[in-house]
């Protein structure tokens, strides 16, 4: 059985995300932080409700969130990523939070600076960055050259893109600035297995969102040897064959952009929780 096959038939069994095998550290660095909400409200939520984590120009407002969902954001992680020994109360017990600045319009990095300043001082949370040993999907090549792309097709191209790497955040209904695009990614109507734009994208940003988006049961890492910035779109069509969406997209990654996963030993990034603390309301 060919890597491609085998990766579809793990994306078609819909493997766990949350189960992760032991991790051997290799290297840490501390986390900083620099910047801080004027105002914070944290309470406790025993009515229920849709989880939501709104972004705002001036803050951030969480309802009936975890603290697991607030370290996922303000880390701009998934949880497989969070390691550690991580109280029952972190992933149970929900919160409504509230921050907010008179130092905005804030863009998105700032507004994860700051909710990780909440963090740590709320919620004592203490974390570092790290690397860690163990199973992972290798994205590689599996041609030398780039597929031609014009841009309104399927391909991948170095970055001819405009685009704005990290906008202010504006309120719903507010107009637009005259550039509107913003750098990253971004998914079709359908969501992210059905198509995948790029804009100013790096081939280790790739390996991240499809270890993102893909629910795969290790995570994904670069070992394309492309550097630089690229524009790329991923569209499986109704020909490729296969009983799932992930499947279909897998074949769709290595026809149209020359890339595979395949099944490896590697190193890749986690965060670690050394300590964390229940908030006192307020």
């Amino acid at each position: 059985m060919t890597s491609r096959w085998l990766l579809s038939a793990v994306a078609a069994t819909g493997l766990s995300t949350s189960m992760f095998p032991t991790l051997t550290i290799v290297h840490a660095q501390a986390t900083t932080q620099s910047e801080a909400f004027d105002v914070i409200s944290i309470r406790e939520n025993r009515a229920g409700a849709t989880t939501s984590i709104r972004q705002q120009p001036l803050g951030i407002t969480a309802t009936n969130a975890t603290a697991l969902d607030l370290i996922r954001f303000a880390f701009d992680v998934i949880e497989r990523e969070v390691v550690g020994e991580l109280p029952a109360w972190v992933r149970a017990t929900r919160f409504d939070v509230a921050g907010r600045t008179e130092l905005g319009p804030l863009t998105r990095s700032r507004l994860r600076a700051m909710t990780r300043a909440m963090l740590e001082d709320r919620f004592r949370l203490d974390t570092s960055r790290e690397r860690a040993m163990g199973p992972v999907y290798s994205l590689v090549r599996t041609r030398s050259e780039l597929r031609p792309f014009d841009g309104t097709t399927v391909g991948m191209r170095p970055s001819q893109t405009t685009c704005v790497v990290d906008p202010l955040l504006r309120t719903p209904g507010e107009a637009a600035t005259p550039v509107t695009r913003t750098c990253g990614f971004a998914e079709g109507i359908g969501g992210a297995l059905t198509d995948l734009f790029g804009y100013r994208v790096t081939m280790q940003g790739l390996a991240r969102q499809l270890s993102r988006i893909g629910g795969f049961d290790r995570p994904i890492v670069d070992r394309t040897g492309l550097t630089g910035e690229f524009d790329l779109t991923i569209h499986p069509t109704p020909d490729m064959v296969a009983p799932t969406p992930a499947a279909r997209f897998l074949i769709a990654l290595r026809e149209q952009l020359g890339l595979e996963l395949r099944a490896e030993e590697g190193s890749f990034d986690v965060l670690r929780v050394r300590r964390i603390e229940q908030p006192a309301p307020n």
